[in-house]
């Protein structure tokens, strides 16, 4: 059974757009040839003159889809800290099973998980 959530009809084509950071970097690459030094501000100001009206486009829907899709996490994070608020008071332990495909992130995610939790000395990682 999938559990997956479906996207809104109007963001269901929406895929992290590939290519978006390449175009800024091209850009960047052009105004650095000018040896001319910039303020953040000015540099934001030029890259936006140099862009295309599609690229701009592309670079304004990829940085949404990324906004959405963290605002969707936001509701699962705050239950994660909750649990890991209760396993903390009450000393308890937990046993957590990633299953998936090869290559499917599995790894990935194991190490964001674990990265700030306490190793238990009585537990050897491989």
């Amino acid at each position: 059974m999938d559990t997956k959530k479906q996207a809104p009809s109007n963001l269901s084509s929406a895929e992290p757009i590939r290519g978006t950071t390449a175009v800024i970097g091209s850009v960047i690459k052009t105004l650095k040839k000018t040896n001319t030094q910039y303020t953040p501000d000015k540099q934001s100001k030029l890259i936006s003159k140099l862009l295309s009206q599609g690229d701009k486009e592309e670079i304004v829907e990829a940085a949404l889809l990324k906004y959405c899709q963290a605002e969707e996490l936001k509701p699962y994070q705050a239950e994660l800290i909750k649990m890991q608020k209760h396993l903390e008071r009450t000393g308890k332990k937990v046993i957590v099973l990633f299953d998936g495909r090869d290559a499917s992130g599995k790894g990935g995610t194991i190490r964001r998980v674990t990265r700030y939790m306490k190793e238990d000395k009585g537990v050897k990682r491989r």
